[in-house]
């Protein structure tokens, strides 16, 4: 009597269970890769607000320097500055605000601080808001005609001042601002 030897249909079990191996191993290594490329991406997104938040305060220092006017002594030490500017952008809600305002710089609990008094006779700030966080240091050094010092005097006007910031992360961000030269009679700098 003669056999019929069926022809397979079908995968093995060995065969089944092999691809399902195969198939859950790709999908670990797959999900890896997208798990990395996500934090990857948060890691990016974190450094380029940060790194936007510290241009920001430097260009807001910067500006307030450049902008001094003599109005008011420059109060100067370590880690604060004080001084009048002749700007009025930087209060938007308030209508009309002056030309004129003092703003302080000053360093507390791993913050920068920037406050605005809206006119500079007054004796508390209208506004304090902090403008970089996780700061290390902020120091101060002020280049005066034949001398570095890192306080002012009252009768002292320096030519430059040395800003630096030491963040996490970033390290120690250090910019030279130039001030105006300093106005006499009501001319211009």
């Amino acid at each position: 009597m003669a056999r019929h030897v069926k022809a397979q249909s079908g995968f093995t079990l060995l065969e089944v269970l092999l691809a399902i191996a195969l198939f859950a191993v790709l999908s670990l290594l797959t999900s890896q890769l997208l798990t990395a490329t996500v934090n990857s991406n948060e890691a990016t997104k974190q450094h380029q607000q940060r790194f936007a938040a510290l241009v920001r305060a430097v260009n807001l220092l910067d500006k307030d320097v450049w902008q001094s006017v003599p109005l008011t002594a420059l109060e100067g030490e370590k880690s604060r500055l004080m001084l009048t500017t002749a700007s009025n952008n930087d209060m938007p809600d308030i209508c009309c605000a002056p030309d004129l305002q003092r703003v302080e710089w000053s360093f507390k609990n791993h913050t920068l601080y920037r406050a605005i008094w809206r006119y500079p006779e007054d004796e508390q700030p209208s506004i304090t808001q902090p403008v970089l966080t996780e700061v290390n240091a902020f120091t101060l050094r002020y280049y005066l005609k034949d001398a570095v010092v890192t306080t002012l005097a009252p009768d002292q006007y320096p030519r430059a001042i040395e800003a630096g910031i030491d963040t996490n992360g970033s390290g120690t961000i250090t910019r030279l601002l130039l001030l105006p030269e300093k106005r006499s009679n009501g001319g211009t700098p």
